[in-house]
């Protein structure tokens, strides 16, 4: 029965495939995108196990004459999400990234090696483990965990009640999400970006990090320039900031509580820094160690110090 159904999981894909759109859609706007799924969720039949579902993305055959993978994807999620029970688990090994892959999931557990672009997609209380992905995992979920070992840019945009873990991440991680949490090792630039009601923490972060995030919880090890650049009523946390650049000096954040344990760079590049925020209303608060090198310096600048733990 499961060889039966594997070639007719395979039959009702190469049909799906050479239908409109013949182009990669995974771009497309969120009504044409659920239009094709529901489309697709329709006509799947009912009855397929999580083991057919596992060996269809394994099989050889599903990947013949495959033009784009935003079709398989959804394929792949139409099936499980019509077959699989709330609760289950299952695990996709696929021959390539498939892109949208996991849209729409509820309640389901789901594991892949490694991703193509818009992974979990609009998934709701759901788990996403991956190895890999393309640009945007976990975007619009809601109320999910997602874990990633190596993510692309913007992950986790606009997740909302979400938690989100990745080892590694490039630009926008956590852009716009809100009431969420991202723990993340190693992010590119703007994490966090325009991120709201949320919490984030980081080991290692490129510039711009906590870019116009309002009312939220930045805590990062080693961070660059333009920390918290335009960031409203929020905290944020940081080991050690470099300033490499002149730009810090007017940072727009507003009602931003800033602890920095080493603050380096030119001197002058720091001091710009600290003015320009604490003139504009915002608290800065130094490491004893560090505030201590430049006492006078410092105090004139507006900042305090920061007895830590």
């Amino acid at each position: 029965m499961a060889k039966e159904n594997l070639e007719m999981l395979i039959n009702d894909f190469s049909r799906v495939k050479d239908e409109k759109p013949n182009y990669d859609f995974c771009y497309d706007t969120y009504r044409e995108i659920g239009d094709y799924y529901h489309k697709i969720y329709q006509e799947m039949k009912t009855g397929y196990t999580i083991k057919d579902i596992e060996e269809f993305a394994r099989d050889p055959k599903t990947y013949e004459k495959l033009k784009d993978s935003s079709k398989l994807g959804l394929f792949i999620s139409a099936a499980i999400n019509k077959n699989i029970k709330k609760g289950e688990k299952i695990f996709i090994n696929s021959q390539i990234p498939i892109n949208l892959l996991f849209y729409n999931l509820n309640g389901l557990e789901a594991h892949i090696n490694k991703a193509g672009d818009k992974l979990g997609y609009c998934a709701r209380n759901s788990k996403i483990y991956a190895n890999e992905t393309g640009d945007y995992a976990g975007s619009d979920m809601i109320n999910s965990e997602l874990h990633i070992d190596n993510a692309g840019d913007s992950l986790a945009e606009y997740a909302k009640n979400s938690k989100i873990y990745a080892n590694r991440a490039k630009d926008d991680a956590g852009l716009y999400m809100e009431n969420s949490e991202l723990h993340i090792t190693i992010a590119d630039d703007y994490l966090g970006s325009g991120a709201e009601n949320s919490k984030i923490y980081a080991c290692n972060t490129g510039v711009w990090a906590g870019y116009y995030m309002k009312n939220s919880e930045l805590k990062v090890v080693n961070t660059l320039d333009c920390l918290g650049y335009g960031a409203k009523n929020s905290i944020i946390f940081a080991e050690k900031m470099k300033i490499r650049y002149n730009k810090d000096s007017y940072n727009k954040a507003e009602g931003l509580k800033l602890y920095i344990g080493v603050l380096e760079g030119k001197l002058k590049s720091r001091l710009g820094l600290l003015t320009n925020l604490t003139e504009k209303g915002n608290e800065v608060y130094l490491a004893m160690e560090t505030y201590n090198k430049h006492k006078i310096l410092y105090q004139m600048a507006g900042t305090k110090a920061w007895n830590r733990q």
